[in-house]
């Protein structure tokens, strides 16, 4: 396909043959091989508003991502399939599934717009992804110390994200940022996806801090204020929200009540932030604190796009904006794809409730279910605001598979246990007295 380079697959083949010899030796090294999926994810090509690259010290290989996932996920998922054993289905695999049939027919819809080579790419892109993120998971968790697996997978790439970023600042800081007002990108393509991607990875992150190790706990906290930084960085009000619903849904029935008090914290740090901007210190809230509607004009042209076409749509490459998934779907397929998307957003509404009230007689499992149902549930406010349901290559949709077979693991240890809990060693979620489900 034009503008691939073969080259690239070997260096993806290559990450993905030492992946699978490690994980030869230690299984739960397979969880890297996701940790991967979704860094490589993360990177892209920025461009200005002359549509010109924004060159970066990672651009050969932000523009060489796809065939490199492509490498390493068709050279990981053999390893993991004959190396790994068998575990049990979790409950979750049929959203999991949900997720790849839907990326699939969305890579399949692309042949009528942009060709049979495009389709073809989207479509065997979609399978590896989600194909290689199920089949590792599957083999790789069984316990509870290996669903903990997850948020730290979640993280990982975080850090290789910032290290990258941080090299960028090293070799060029002015195009770590981009636009007049000079927002934050990293490496990543546009300031609104790097902050929806922080959003996440931070939630992750305040969970790590709350149940893992105590020996890693001040990782994860340098982690939380760098990532915060980041995203007040970005500007994007999207990715302020999302924070904000991620850590308010993960602490909920941890602190109760306590909860409320967040909004308050967020104010005080509102306000000092605008005293810090009036008095110079180069902190920029103009998108924080405007009130301008960002929205509904980018809305007003996919509906119009539309109805142009509603059978078949104009097509991705069509498109002039992405600010709302269902409108981005329906504006490049037509009808079928905002359709596809809104009976999958039903289910996992349907899921979450599941999820949240199978967990509520053992306590002990509030904190991961929570996590579950935290970054659900960010993921179907995001879509309001961003097209990231039907991206090509997104790390979202990932993250977001990830927590759907962690849940369904989580409920089917629930299942296999006949409502039998036991002490357990909490260790890693650090209260002595927790039970836990026995797998």
């Amino acid at each position: 396909m034009e503008g691939l380079n073969p080259q690239y697959a070997v260096f993806g083949a290559l990450l993905g043959l030492m992946i699978g010899t490690a994980l030869m030796f230690r299984p739960r090294m397979a969880m890297l091989g996701l940790a991967m999926l979704i860094f490589l994810s993360s990177i892209g090509v920025a461009r200005d508003y002359r549509q010109m690259v924004w060159v970066q010290w990672l651009t050969p290989l932000q523009e060489q991502r796809a065939i490199v996932i492509v490498g390493l996920a068709s050279t990981l998922i053999p390893f993991v399939l004959f190396f790994l054993p068998k575990r049990g289905v979790a409950g979750g695999i049929g959203l999991a599934f949900g997720m790849l049939a839907m990326s699939v027919c969305f890579g399949s819809f692309r042949i009528v717009h942009a060709g049979f080579q495009d389709a073809i790419l989207s479509v065997g892109l979609a399978s590896l992804l989600f194909g290689a993120t199920i089949t590792i998971f599957n083999r790789s968790t069984d316990t509870w110390e290996d669903l903990v697996l997850t948020p730290r997978m979640i993280v990982f790439p975080a850090i290789l994200f910032l290290a990258a970023s941080v090299v960028q600042i090293a070799v060029n800081p002015s195009h770590v940022v981009i636009g007049n007002a000079n927002r934050f990108i990293g490496v990543g393509t546009n300031p609104q996806f790097v902050a929806v991607l922080l959003s996440f990875q931070i939630t992750a992150c305040v969970w790590l801090i709350l149940n893992d190790t105590k020996t890693l706990r001040g990782l994860w906290i340098v982690l939380v204020v760098l990532m915060g930084a980041a995203i007040v960085g970005t500007g994007s009000r999207t990715g302020l929200m999302m924070t904000i619903s991620g850590i308010s849904i993960l602490m909920m029935r941890r602190f109760g009540r306590v909860i409320l008090a967040i909004p308050i914290v967020l104010l005080a740090g509102y306000l000092a932030l605008t005293v810090a901007e009036s008095l110079g210190l180069g902190f920029s809230l103009e998108r924080f604190t405007s009130s301008e509607n960002t929205r509904s004009v980018a809305w007003e042209i996919l509906i119009n796009q539309f109805t142009a076409n509603p059978a078949f749509g104009v097509g991705v490459g069509g498109t002039e904006m992405s600010e709302n998934s269902f409108l981005y779907a329906a504006a490049s397929f037509g009808v079928t794809g905002p359709f596809l998307l809104i009976v999958f957003s039903l289910f996992c509404i349907l899921h979450c409730v599941r999820l949240w009230r199978s967990t509520l007689p053992f306590q002990s499992l509030h904190s991961i279910s929570d996590l579950c149902v935290a970054i659900i549930v960010m993921y179907l406010l995001g879509s309001i605001f961003e097209g990231y349901m039907i991206a090509r290559i997104s790390p979202v949709p990932l993250i977001v598979c990830l927590a759907l077979l962690c849940s369904g693991r989580l409920m089917a240890m629930i299942r296999a246990s006949d409502g039998e809990v036991a002490d357990v060693d909490e260790d890693v979620e650090g209260e002595d007295d927790e039970e836990l489900v026995r797998t």
